[in-house]
């Protein structure tokens, strides 16, 4: 198997909290089981104005 299918899939468990990866230490389980809830994803700056005039906040 070639580096980017591997490397892609291990970024996927690592954003799911499944594994931890360090320099010099390796790659790492850290669950058997994605965490639950609800994660919103603001992968650009247009994401974060969408979320901010779609969204208040009461304090």
């Amino acid at each position: 198997m070639s580096r980017h299918p591997v490397r892609t899939a291990i970024r996927q468990l690592q954003d799911q909290g499944l594994v931890s990866r360090n320099k010099k230490a390796g790659t790492w389980v850290e669950a058997t089981a994605p965490a639950s809830g609800y994660r919103q994803a603001l992968a650009s700056l247009e994401d974060i104005i969408q979320f901010g005039e779609a969204h208040v906040r009461d304090v």
